[in-house]
C-alpha cells in the first residue's frame, strides 16, 4: 500500500475544518476513532478543529454544546434530541434542520476564534459534503473528500437511491481531491461512478506507540483475539466461534477472546451456549486502547472474518503488534495480509477457517514481529499519514 507523494514545499501552516458523519461522542465513544486518529495526524503539520453535530437520546436544552481541545485538535460538537415531536416524518426534516443550524452556527464561532479555514476536509457523505459544498459556494472554502464507508463496494451493494448518487456524483465533481483508505474502495468508488482526476489513497492511521511489540509472555493456552463491532451481518463474529468449535475437533488447546460491543452480542452469547464453549470464547466487551494493547501484546494472533472491509484498523494494529493474522480474502483486506504476515481463507468459509486455526496455532511462533512492526510503522504511523494529507492539502488550496 503506498502513501501518495506530491512533491509540494509548506510556506504556512494551513488551518484545516474537519467534518464527518462518524465520530467519537459521549454514547458512542469510539464511533468513527479513525477520523479523530486522521486529525491527529494532521494537526502535526497543521491546525485542526472538527465541527461535528448529531441527535442524541439525552440531551441538555434543544442545542447543547461542547467543546475541547485533544492532543492539538479543537473538537466542537453540538447535540440535538433524536425525538422532537415523537412522529418520525416529522423528525426526520427537523433533525436535519437542526445538524445545518448546528453546522453553520459552529462555523461561525470558529471562524471568528481562530480564523477562516484554508480547507474543508470532509469525511464520510453524504449531508457533510453538502455542508462543505454550502461553504465552498458561500465563503469560498474549497473542500477535500476521505471516504471509509463500505457501502461502494460491489459486495456490500449500500450505494444506492438515485437522488442520493446523483448527489454524491456532483459533491465528488466540486471536490478539490478524494481520497479512500484503501486501493479497494478506491476501485469500488469509481465503479459506482464516483471519480475524479484527483484520487489518491490514504490509509487510516494506527497508534505505533500505543501498539507495539513487546516481549512475549508465557499464554497456557495460547489465545486467539477478535476485535470487532459486534454487528454479524458485517463482521461474521458467529461464523468465526463455528469455526472455532470445528478446530477445537482437533486441537483443544486454546481460547478465542471477543473485543468489542454491538447489537449482536445476546445472539453471541446464544451461540456459545448452544455450542458449549463458554470455557474456551470470551466476550470481554469495549476497552480502551492501551488495554487492547495488552490484550493484542499477550495473544497468539488476530482473527477476523468479515464479509466486507473497506479498511482494517484491528490488522494493522495487530502487525504493528507484532502479531500474525488470519482474515478473510474480501474488501481491503488483500492489499494488507501478504504471505509472510498472516493466512487469507475466503469469506464465508467456516471450514477453511478452521483449519487456518489449526494451521496458525502452530505457526505463529515462527512470524517475524519486527516485521510485521515495521510494515505497520512505514505506512499506517501518525507521520507518514499526516504528511501525506497535508500534501493533499497544499496542493488542493494553491491549485
Amino acid at each position: 500500500m503506498a502513501i501518495l507523494s506530491v512533491n509540494i514545499i509548506m510556506d504556512k501552516r494551513l488551518k484545516i475544518l474537519f467534518v464527518s458523519k462518524w465520530f467519537p461522542h459521549r454514547e458512542i465513544p469510539f464511533s468513527g476513532v479513525f477520523v479523530l486518529r486522521h486529525a491527529k495526524a494532521v494537526a502535526r503539520f497543521s491546525s485542526v478543529y472538527i465541527l461535528d453535530a448529531r441527535p442524541l437520546k439525552k440531551v441538555s436544552g434543544l442545542i447543547e454544546k461542547n467543546k475541547k481541545v485533544e492532543d492539538g485538535v479543537v473538537i466542537l460538537q453540538y447535540y440535538y434530541p433524536k425525538r422532537l415531536t415523537g412522529i418520525s416524518f416529522l423528525d426526520k426534516p427537523l433533525k436535519l434542520l437542526l445538524y445545518y443550524i448546528c453546522m453553520l452556527r459552529g462555523y461561525r464561532t470558529l471562524s471568528r476564534q481562530y480564523g477562516k479555514p484554508d480547507l474543508t476536509h470532509v469525511h464520510i457523505l453524504l449531508r457533510t459534503g453538502i455542508f462543505a459544498l454550502l461553504l465552498k459556494t458561500f465563503a469560498n472554502v474549497k473542500y477535500i473528500i476521505t471516504e471509509h464507508w463500505s457501502g461502494y463496494l460491489p459486495e456490500s451493494r449500500l450505494f444506492k437511491g438515485a437522488l442520493r448518487v446523483s448527489i454524491t456524483k456532483y459533491i465528488a465533481t466540486k471536490a478539490s481531491w478524494v481520497t479512500a483508505v484503501s486501493e479497494k474502495l478506491k476501485s469500488g468508488m469509481i465503479q459506482s461512478g464516483i471519480s475524479h482526476q484527483r484520487f489518491s489513497v490514504v490509509p487510516n492511521v494506527i497508534d505505533t506507540e500505543v501498539f507495539k511489540v513487546t516481549p512475549p509472555k508465557a499464554s497456557t493456552p495460547p489465545t486467539i483475539i477478535f476485535i470487532a463491532d459486534l454487528i454479524d451481518e458485517v463482521k461474521n463474529i458467529s461464523g468465526a466461534i463455528r469455526a472455532v468449535s470445528e478446530a477445537r475437533k482437533i486441537n483443544p488447546n486454546f481460547q478465542l477472546h471477543i473485543y468489542g460491543e454491538g447489537k449482536d452480542r445476546k445472539k453471541l452469547e446464544e451461540l456459545i451456549d448452544q455450542l458449549q464453549l463458554n470455557s474456551c470464547v470470551f466476550l470481554k466487551g469495549e476497552v480502551s486502547p492501551s488495554e487492547l494493547s495488552c490484550a493484542l501484546s499477550e495473544a497468539a494472533f488476530l482473527l477476523l472474518f468479515s464479509n466486507f472491509e473497506t479498511f482494517s484498523c484491528v490488522i494493522a494494529e495487530a502487525f504493528a503488534a507484532g502479531k500474525p493474522v488470519i482474515a478473510t480474502n474480501t474488501g481491503a483486506i488483500p492489499e494488507l495480509v501478504k504471505p509472510e504476515y498472516g493466512i487469507m481463507v475466503e469469506k464465508g468459509n467456516i471450514f477453511q477457517l478452521s483449519e487456518a486455526i489449526i494451521t496458525m496455532l502452530k505457526d505463529y511462533p515462527k512470524y517475524n514481529s519486527e516485521k510485521l512492526r515495521s510494515f505497520s510503522v512505514n505506512n499506517f504511523s501518525y507521520e507518514k499519514v499526516g504528511q501525506a494529507f497535508v500534501k493533499i492539502y497544499e496542493h488542493s488550496v494553491k491549485s
